[in-house]
């Protein structure tokens, strides 16, 4: 795969492997089948047919003319200048893999990520979860961690407009993102759709799921 596959197969440090074919291609059909992917049909395809093409050593064929005439069905006359519609779903998308590697795939062995400024997917493979998995001592109890856990709860909707869903979970992946800056504190985010019933069942069954204390302060409105 020559250059491409140095640029695009990420490893940590010299002397560590990259992810194989195989494995990216595991990893896009583990994100595309799990729930908690909330990307569109449209954007699904574009996922699949980007990691497709660098995979078949064609990454040089991502550009906007060609994802928006073959994945999006544009014309031949297709023109991005008045057309930004490549660029507003790779936008989406970025944001469902960030929402999807926060809330259920921060385990996963492979990373597939979609840099800004370009349509051509990176994948880098989890060494930490390599290196517990052939660690001798990944099989013995972790370490008491005494930093503070936040658990970020998702947002109501109750404008009872269905479109207003994507909103509710991009604010909440967007304060889990901000919180994230901060290195002393854990964060952990409650996964599952928006909270339609609120008010304490909600927070005792996040603290089962979690293990968080159900202790919970709430902001004045």
């Amino acid at each position: 795969m020559g250059i491409v596959k140095k640029k695009l197969f990420e490893s940590h440090s010299e002397g560590e492997a990259p992810p194989t074919p195989r494995q990216v291609n595991e990893q896009l059909h583990r994100i595309l089948a799990n729930q908690e992917f909330r990307a569109t049909e449209a954007q699904r395809a574009f996922l699949t047919y980007v990691v497709e093409k660098v995979l078949s050593e064609r990454a040089d064929d991502l550009k906007g003319y060609t994802i928006a005439t073959e994945v999006f069905g544009r014309r031949d006359d297709f023109n991005q200048a008045s057309d930004p519609i490549v660029s507003i779903h790779a936008n989406k998308l970025r944001r469902a893999l960030e929402h999807y590697y926060l809330v259920y795939g921060m385990h996963d062995p492979v990373r597939i990520d979609i840099p800004k400024g370009s349509y051509v997917p990176t994948f880098q493979l989890n060494i930490e979860l390599l290196q517990q998995e052939t660690s001798p001592t990944s099989r013995e109890a972790p370490e008491e961690n005494s930093w503070p856990v936040v658990l970020v709860m998702p947002f109501g909707n109750f404008s009872g407009d269905p479109d207003l869903e994507l909103l509710s979970v991009g604010l909440q992946t967007e304060l889990v993102q901000e919180i994230t800056r901060y290195m002393d504190i854990s964060v952990l985010m409650y996964p599952g759709a928006t909270v339609r019933d609120g008010g304490l069942p909600t927070v005792v069954r996040a603290s089962c799921l979690t293990g968080i204390s159900a202790e919970t302060k709430t902001a004045s409105r």
